[in-house]
């Protein structure tokens, strides 16, 4: 069993994306890479902000479930907006179309971003997101998306694309 102390210092490590800090504390105590926060919240989702493809590797290797979900259901690629990120967590197996708690996937969860979604959107499509999932108030990607020129030409991509599949 972790102390709070040790898994809010992991969880900082993470958040700070401290690669050598994150490689120690799991060198001492692989466990640290399934623990939760007094939340609720897994451990593995404070990299959200900052993810470093090296430690995703590292966490997976320690146990990381890469489908792990908050409180709410969203999972890493839920959160993060890094591409690589993206990908990295793709190539570990995570789920493309995972439903958080409201019935959205990751896809839909990056729509209203403006700063990030548009790239998130554009990696998880061209890996094979579903575009036409509905959440539980039967809202989809399109519907989900800010208005504007650069947010309809996603649309149209994602359309036209999404027809050919």
């Amino acid at each position: 069993m972790h102390s709070e102390a040790e898994i809010e210092t992991f969880a900082e490590r993470l958040r700070t994306a401290d690669e050598q800090g994150v490689r120690d504390c799991l060198q001492r105590d692989p466990g640290l890479a399934v623990a939760k926060l007094p939340s609720g919240w897994p451990v593995f989702l404070e990299q959200s902000v900052f993810p470093q493809p090296s430690i995703i590797d590292l966490m997976i290797a320690a146990g990381a479930d890469p489908d792990a979900g908050s409180p709410e259901g969203e999972t890493l690629l839920h959160l993060t907006g890094d591409p690589e990120a993206i990908g990295k967590l793709l190539s570990h197996g995570a789920d493309i179309n995972a439903l958080d708690s409201r019935g959205y996937t990751p896809m839909m969860g990056h729509a209203p971003c403006p700063e990030t979604g548009p790239d998130a959107i554009y990696t998880l499509f061209a890996a094979g997101a579903d575009p036409y999932v509905q959440g539980a108030d039967g809202r989809t990607v399109f519907d989900l998306l800010p208005e504007g020129e650069r947010f309809d030409r996603l649309r149209r991509h994602l359309r036209e694309k999404g027809r050919n599949r």
